[in-house]
């Protein structure tokens, strides 16, 4: 049966080890962008663990090319709340060092105070100049020769239209992101571009893939009604394996860490397993509050478009009366 329904049926545990060890490893932007928002620590940790895999990683031409678009955007919402603490400070030490207020501290003490917050924004600038350059250096000599090439225009454009037909049927991956406030990005056939990209490169290299995201959507994992996640949407395994004659897996950062050890013999801190499940679990409870306020949004205009509705049918309903008084008249008239 497993042969007949490869993408309904969990590997076996063999099935896996090799897997694991013949594939080539392809982590998603949305893992890649994760470097700026783990801690420190973390982020060394998953670097260890890439490092140590180098020599069978590949990168879809799209993902890096989402990464570098998106970074900037991931670095401003990491820094933001820094710069607003750092302007509160500043502003406090304006008002209690204004000419015109009560002075309790001496001038003296105000220089302390003010050396303490000017050091404290001379870590915080460097920290985010580090932030800047580091994990692009890194990435840039870890992927070195191993970026897959960009489409021509004319292909891009094919495959795009391909996949607004794909979208519209609902096949995966990717038609979530057919919706604009789904799509983290411009193109809302991204996921299909990366999905297209590795079937290429798995094909014209006989290697079975293993994809590491942090996308949680129904489009691209397969879920019972209670939201439990089963694993790759099985329509995904079987049409990669068709197309490909490879094997398909996809692992969430977490998962993908908690088994990397047991496959790769690749060692991972427990501290770093747990820092991606938080994360993982935040991003997932910002894009269900984000849904819901899209739902509340969608409902508040449909009460008000139905209100609408309801006061022009009672004009109409107003006119007719009018219209119908006007002809009685008439016709008593003649």
């Amino acid at each position: 049966m497993r042969s007949a329904y490869p993408g309904y049926l969990t590997p076996t545990q063999e099935e896996f080890k090799t897997l694991w060890n013949a594939c080539l490893f392809v982590f998603d932007t949305s893992v890649l962008l994760n470097f700026y928002e783990y801690s420190p620590e973390t982020t060394e940790n998953l670097k260890k663990i890439m490092t140590a895999l180098k020599d069978r990683l590949w990168m879809p031409h799209h993902v890096g090319w989402e990464f570098v678009r998106r970074r900037r955007t991931v670095i401003h919402k990491q820094n933001k709340p820094y710069e607003e603490n750092m302007k509160k400070l500043k502003d406090v030490l304006d008002k209690i060092a204004a000419k015109d207020s009560h002075q309790v501290l001496s001038d003296p003490c105000l220089q302390k105070l003010k050396a303490a917050i000017d050091s404290v924004q001379n870590e915080f600038d460097q920290a985010k100049q580090k932030l800047e350059d580091s994990h692009v250096t890194f990435l840039e000599d870890l992927y070195k020769g191993r970026i897959g090439p960009a489409y021509m225009r004319e292909e891009k454009a094919e495959i795009e239209k391909e996949g607004q037909k794909r979208y519209a049927a609902k096949i995966p991956p990717g038609y979530k992101d057919k919706e604009p406030e789904e799509s983290p990005t411009d193109n809302p056939c991204g996921d299909y571009l990366i999905w297209c990209q590795m079937k290429i490169h798995a094909k014209s290299e006989a290697k079975p893939i293993i994809f590491i995201t942090d996308e949680t959507k129904e489009d691209t994992w397969w879920k019972l009604p209670n939201s439990k996640t089963i694993g790759p949407r099985p329509e995904m395994i079987e049409e990669f394996l068709s197309d490909t004659e490879q094997r398909f897996y996809m692992y969430s950062a977490t998962s993908f860490l908690k088994h990397v050890g047991e496959y790769v013999n690749v060692p991972v801190d427990q501290s770093t397993i747990d820092e991606a499940k938080s994360l993982q679990l935040k991003k997932h409870g910002e894009a269900l509050a984000k849904l819901s306020t899209v739902r509340e949004d969608a409902a508040a205009k449909i009460t008000e478009l139905t209100k609408v509705c309801e006061d022009a049918a009672a004009k109409i309903t107003e006119l007719t009366k009018v219209r119908e008084e006007a002809l009685g008249r008439l016709a008593e008239l003649f």
